[in-house]
């Protein structure tokens, strides 16, 4: 018989935990924080970080020079060679 209450239990508190999981996607976040400088801080620092600038490298003018090999970061040149796409994406299915 132990057993049992104990799977009941479990299940209990995961109904529980699900209503609340459910309950909170409804309802709009609020903050019950005290130390408001703090988020604001970390909101910040999430938007610098967000904003960072993609270096563009002058292939071009590497090639001119006679180099073969450009270094360049993996990570921009991933959100270069995507934002490029996107936007000819864009542009071939604007309308005339």
């Amino acid at each position: 018989m132990a057993k049992k209450k104990k799977t009941t239990k479990k299940t209990a508190s995961r109904k529980k935990t699900a209503a609340q999981s459910a309950g909170s996607e409804s309802a709009p976040a609020r903050s019950t924080s005290t130390s408001g400088g703090k988020q604001s801080r970390a909101a910040k620092a999430r938007l610098e970080e967000a904003m960072n600038r993609i270096e563009r490298t002058d292939i071009q003018h590497a090639l001119s020079r006679g180099d073969r090999v450009v270094p360049v970061e993996i990570d921009n040149q991933m959100k270069e060679a995507y934002l490029d796409y996107a936007m000819s994406v864009i542009v071939g299915r604007a309308l005339p």
